[in-house]
């Protein structure tokens, strides 16, 4: 009886353990982001997490800070040195841009929470359309150029 009890107690201590450590492994099994591995960049740039999912971003480098400003996950890591780490949970669908702030809008990367999908947008450039503009006012007065 007594071997029985002291088997029931080590189990308790067991789940309980379990059930106070599994939630902590959960949260950073997420993502891990290299914050300045190789130069001004996040590698990789683009993550996906379910809603509630957690990203880790770890320093290979000093001088960068990861933010977000958003309504739903705003957030500023602050800058940190080499091997630093900082966590976020997302609690919100959507598409989230982080940047640092010192070396915006080079070093940027974003992460995609619940299914969400970068917006995709094809951009025609003013500077091409002008170009072209002074292309063809350029070969109209080339054609009276040739009359002197």
């Amino acid at each position: 009886m007594r071997r029985r009890t002291l088997i029931r107690m080590q189990t308790a201590a067991l789940l309980g353990a379990v059930l106070v450590v599994a939630p902590g492994l959960a949260a950073s099994a997420g993502p891990v982001v290299a914050v300045g591995q190789g130069g001004d960049r996040f590698s990789p740039a683009s993550v996906s997490v379910p809603v509630g999912g957690t990203v880790t971003w770890r320093w290979a480098d000093s001088g960068h800070n990861v933010r977000i400003r958003s309504s739903g996950e705003a957030f500023d890591s602050g800058y940190k040195g080499a091997g630093a780490t900082y966590s976020h949970t997302f609690t919100h669908p959507g598409v989230y841009t982080f940047v640092c702030d010192a070396h915006q809008p080079e070093m940027r990367g974003t992460v995609s929470v619940g299914g969400a999908r970068p917006a995709t947008t094809v951009h025609r450039t003013r500077p091409r359309q002008r170009h072209h503009r002074r292309h063809r006012r350029a070969s109209r007065s080339g054609d009276d150029a040739g009359d002197d």
